[in-house]
């Protein structure tokens, strides 16, 4: 899942470099970028952490690549690829979500009123 949807936010076609990205990393080391005991601790490694390097097992000029798009050193944020000015034209792919109802994901948190008396 990338950190966007974790985030609430709707999907764009960042969220889709970033799948790519993982599954380039996946099929270069033998092994998932990010890992965890719980979907918990595997969402908030996606968030917080950075995968390790894939120098030693990628092609030359390809482990960049596939860290750019996984957003390293950027600690994935929404700053590795800022989103269109204002006025831009949008990509087919994230029309298509223009107005879709925001996905229900494992971190929502509904607040709830209580009362003490």
């Amino acid at each position: 899942m990338a950190p966007e949807q974790i985030r609430g936010q709707v999907p764009d076609p960042r969220v889709d470099v970033f799948a790519l990205g993982c599954v380039l990393y996946h099929a270069l080391a033998g092994a998932p970028p990010f890992t965890g005991g719980n979907t918990l601790q595997l969402l908030t490694r996606i968030l917080l952490e950075e995968p390790a390097p894939l120098e030693a097992v990628a092609p030359s000029g390809l482990a960049p690549l596939i860290g750019k798009m996984m957003g390293q050193g950027a600690l994935r944020s929404a700053a590795r690829w800022p989103r269109r000015p204002a006025g831009a034209s949008t990509p087919c792919s994230a029309k298509s979500h223009a107005g879709a109802p925001r996905p229900r994901g494992l971190l929502r948190v509904e607040r709830r009123s209580v009362r003490c008396s």
